[in-house]
């Protein structure tokens, strides 16, 4: 777990490094948003953004405020000695500006990634409906990751309505449910908050998921990685003949109808090879 929150502190480092230079004001990385679970038993980082020089205060969980100067970049980052699991109450930010964030807790933090068993929600999971009902967990919690596919980290805009939300008949039905039973038992069992991180996509490889570097170091993965790029290289010139290919079609369509004659079958078209979710090094979501 603490391997998984190191990784989490510099993707949002880099979103963080991606903003507008001019940051008017304090602003704590959207992981720490009203509702956010906060993991308990380690060192806990918090961080953000600010104007360079800026001094960032941050407390909560009765400890002293922890203080830092933002950097030349504008990117801060302070630790709090480990928190107790329930731990809660209101985090606040304190720079040139105040943001108070209510309901933060620490606990469980549990990363949920994978394909369509982890992207299938508990609104399509068995006796739903029941499962619903029940969900009165207000110490269950998700944030979900946009599903949208990147070769490089995001900017901040990529997390922009991207919150948590506490399990409850009106919001559990989109938890992944394999996430949200484990948490169930987890919450169950130690009595402490648990927060689950749905970074899930149907369909994806594990080489989707893996830095180009990475790839690049394996003589096979390498050969896929060069023999993707000619193929997007070469895309622009056989995009206009699919292109021609569909015009044709069409042309043979309308003509099959004025003789009463049975249409052709459309031509299949290939997505680009630069497009979608399961393009090797293309570090869907957060990565």
């Amino acid at each position: 777990m603490q391997l998984v929150l190191a990784e989490l502190r510099r993707m949002a480092v880099v979103l963080a490094l991606a903003c507008p230079a001019v940051h008017a004001a304090i602003t704590p990385a959207p992981l720490f948003g009203e509702h956010a679970v906060v993991q308990s038993g380690v060192p806990l980082a918090v961080w953000g953004m600010a104007d360079p020089g800026e001094q960032v205060s941050v407390a909560f969980g009765g400890q002293k405020p922890a203080t830092t100067t933002a950097a030349a970049d504008g990117s801060w980052q302070v630790t709090f000695t480990p928190l107790t699991g329930g731990t809660r109450g209101t985090m606040i930010f304190h720079g040139s500006n105040t943001i108070e964030v209510p309901d933060v807790v620490a606990g469980e933090v549990w990363f949920c990634s994978g394909q369509s068993n982890m992207q299938k929600i508990v609104g399509t999971s068995a006796d739903a409906a029941a499962e619903i009902a029940a969900a009165k967990a207000p110490d269950i919690r998700q944030f979900t990751v946009p599903s949208k596919p990147a070769t490089e980290p995001r900017d901040a805009a990529f997390l922009i309505g991207a919150k948590w939300k506490p399990a409850a008949p009106d919001t559990v039905a989109n938890f992944t449910a394999a996430g949200y039973f484990f948490a169930r038992e987890i919450h169950r069992k130690l009595k402490v908050p648990v927060g689950i991180i749905n970074a899930s996509w149907g369909a994806t490889g594990i080489q989707t998921w893996m830095p180009p570097a990475v790839l690049m170091a394996d003589p096979g993965y390498a050969k896929m990685l060069e023999g993707k790029r000619a193929e997007i290289a070469a895309w622009p010139a056989k995009k206009l003949q699919l292109d021609q290919q569909i015009k044709d079609w069409e042309q043979q369509v309308a003509a099959a109808k004025t003789a009463g004659t049975a249409p052709p079958v459309k031509p299949w078209i290939p997505r680009p090879p630069d497009d979608g979710s399961n393009m090797p090094g293309r570090q869907v979501t957060l990565s």
